[in-house]
């Protein structure tokens, strides 16, 4: 069953179920791919493709014994299995949950998975990535996208991955509804911040050096996402602004607050969600559509930020929003009459 949805800059979302190892090659665009069924039986899954702007985003889960050989398109590609029963492989390399694996374009693909994967792929020419705003601050790391190579951040990191891959997965298959260019273009840049996390974390790496002492770095980075409010601000945003890695923006913050920027900039957003849903028209305004202008896709993990943060949930805040508004029109009434 294949699914076509136009929505503002985006080409199509397409969604297929296939059974045999041929129809899961023959969906792949990203690679000229070929495959060896190792095991009886009949490999068959769920495929989903999303493309806009230079950027292309898959979803597969299957099931089955196979082997695929073949050769990456111009374009780079990042790899992350988001779940695994059995063996994976890539490159001969064991593959866990949440790996973030290079691709580079013309690069050679080899994988082997003997049990059930589901995997997603984010491909994308470097200059698409830069105007996301996701790709100045590996201007200096452009090798990156040269070599293949496997990044394996922190479980807890990793675990991440795959739960927002998930969600954006999710997303995606129930059609969003229409989205502004100005969400299509928030939702392309968290996603691809979600694949580059697994590089910017990766324990295997040595840390580049800062440009900045931490304590200075922290002090621009609060002073440049102040002055940028109330537009949301990604980790990408301040690297490309500052000029400085995004692995030396991590260790100023943890050394000079014992705190990530990711964490900075969610504190941020989520008062700028409280801010607006306390001046908002409920009538007018829906929690979601606070939550996904301010940069929070997963609704139940913003509600339950929300609630640690401010003590009480987006929903409250809302309607004591309208009550107050109702309250001062009253008193305004009042005056008047008087």
């Amino acid at each position: 069953m294949t699914a076509v949805f136009t929505v503002v800059g985006v080409t199509h979302i397409q969604q297929e179920t296939f059974q045999g190892l041929e129809e899961l090659v023959g969906l792949v665009r990203n690679a000229d791919l070929t495959g060896v069924q190792l095991r009886p039986g009949v490999p068959g899954g769920r495929f989903l493709c999303a493309s806009a702007d230079g950027v292309e985003f898959t979803a597969v889960h299957y099931e089955g014994d196979v082997r695929t050989r073949g050769v990456y398109t111009s374009r780079v590609s990042l790899g992350v299995r988001t779940f695994q029963r059995g063996q994976v492989t890539q490159w001969g390399e064991t593959a866990l949950p949440g790996d973030v694996f290079v691709m580079p374009g013309g690069g050679e693909h080899e994988d082997l998975v003997a049990g059930q994967v589901s995997y997603a792929v984010l491909s994308f020419d470097v200059s698409a990535l830069v105007e996301l705003g996701c790709g100045e601050a590996w201007e200096g790391d452009r090798g990156i996208w040269e070599r293949p190579h496997k990044y394996r951040a922190p479980a807890h990191v990793r675990d991440g991955i795959c739960r927002s891959i998930r969600q954006f997965t999710h997303l995606l298959a129930g059609h969003m509804g229409a989205m502004s260019e100005r969400r299509l273009e928030s939702f392309q840049k968290d996603l691809a911040e979600t694949f580059l996390s697994g590089i910017v974390f990766a324990t295997d790496e040595p840390e580049a050096p800062g440009k900045y002492r931490s304590a200075r770095l922290v002090r621009a980075v609060e002073d440049w996402v102040a002055a940028m409010a109330p537009e949301p601000v990604r980790i990408a945003d301040v690297c490309g602004q500052l000029g400085v890695s995004r692995r030396s923006l991590e260790r100023a913050f943890h050394e000079t607050l014992n705190m990530g920027p990711a964490q900075y900039l969610i504190t941020k957003r989520l008062s700028e969600a409280h801010l607006a849903l306390a001046t908002a028209d409920p009538r007018a305004v829906s929690v979601t559509d606070v939550a996904i202008d301010h940069g929070f896709w997963e609704l139940g993990r913003f509600a339950a930020r929300y609630v640690q943060m401010f003590g009480e949930k987006p929903s409250e805040t809302l309607h004591r929003s309208m009550n107050t508004r109702l309250d001062s029109q009253e008193d305004l009434g009042l005056a008047n009459c008087a």
